[in-house]
């Protein structure tokens, strides 16, 4: 009898410095980057002999962290456009580079040479201001043709960051597997913190999806379907020349384990911040559509007709 009161007030203790242990550890990492709150349950031994062996678990919903991972990626692909947006407006803003500017000092111009149209001097400050309002719109032209490397450089940062953030996630589903499904060898729910916290921060530069594997494994998977995370392997994302102009870069996947195997990417549906630069690019800084090559569509809309504005004037003029 003796022996029995014995053993129910070692496994009470034992379960009391448990559940003080678990709720020691949530606050000791509240600030910690990914951490998920922790609780300890118990159930009655079997036996009657106090407390049974307890359980810690993470607290978390699964639907809530799936909206987390739609609302990080639609926020960062918004937040990225916005700020490419606004770079291009700060250009246009510029009183160095304002057109405004250079039409009114052209109309000045024409309105002198109108008043006294004999003067040769005249037309030639027509023709003159008409060449200085041309070299503004092709500043503008190249300046824009600046961002469009600008948007190649960001892109092969974000295509290494996503990759870098598939090789963890890859590394810890492969950890997580060699535990198994047993009770004899839980799972580190800190390497569950650390894989969801990657999964989390892959979904910054990309839409994702993500689904659960038999073995405990997470299956990533862009927005289109396209493979990320498979079991024991995953792709990676290439930054490549585009075609016909290599200025340009495109997005293809490649699997790790083999580089042959390769999968094109629709980047218009990829969302995040890869997504946002190629909205930006194709939106903003798109291609002119009636040419085979891709020429900056401040180049064909302003400085084309800019020179052919510039050469009438200087005909008129003559």
């Amino acid at each position: 009898m003796s022996d029995n009161l014995l053993k129910i007030g070692t496994s009470a203790v034992r379960a009391s410095s448990l559940l003080l242990s678990t709720t020691s550890n949530n606050i000791a990492n509240i600030n910690t980057p990914g951490y998920v709150r922790q609780r300890t349950e118990f159930v009655a031994d079997p036996l009657g002999f106090g407390v049974g062996k307890g359980t810690t678990e993470r607290l978390i919903n699964e639907f809530t962290v799936k909206q987390l991972r739609r609302d990080t990626s639609k926020y960062a692909f918004s937040e990225q456009f916005v700020s490419e947006a606004n770079r291009v407006d700060a250009l246009f803003s510029n009183p160095a580079n304002s057109i405004a500017t250079g039409m009114n000092d052209l109309f000045r111009q024409i309105q002198t040479a109108n008043n006294d149209p004999v003067q040769p001097a005249n037309r030639q400050l027509v023709i003159g201001s008409a060449q200085s309002l041309l070299n503004r719109f092709e500043g503008m032209s190249n300046l824009l043709k600046d961002q469009e490397l600008f948007i190649n450089d960001q892109f092969d940062i974000y295509v290494n960051e996503a990759n870098d953030m598939i090789k963890q996630i890859a590394i810890y589903n492969k950890d997580i597997a060699a535990y198994g499904k047993g009770a004899t060898r839980p799972i580190p729910l800190d390497l569950v913190d650390k894989r969801d916290l990657a999964i989390l921060k892959l979904s910054e530069m990309m839409e994702i999806n993500v689904l659960d594997a038999a073995n405990g494994e997470k299956l990533v998977f862009m927005n289109d379907g396209q493979s990320l995370v498979v079991e024991q392997g995953e792709f990676r994302l290439l930054s490549l020349q585009g075609n016909p102009d290599p200025t340009r870069k495109e997005l293809q996947l490649q699997l790790n384990s083999n580089s042959s195997i390769l999968r094109d990417v629709n980047s218009k549906s990829i969302g995040g911040k890869l997504g946002a630069l190629v909205a930006f690019r194709e939106e903003i800084l798109r291609s002119n559509p009636n040419t085979a090559w891709p020429t900056s569509a401040i180049n064909f809309r302003f400085v084309k007709p800019a020179k052919q504005f510039r050469d009438d004037f200087r005909w008129c003029y003559r």
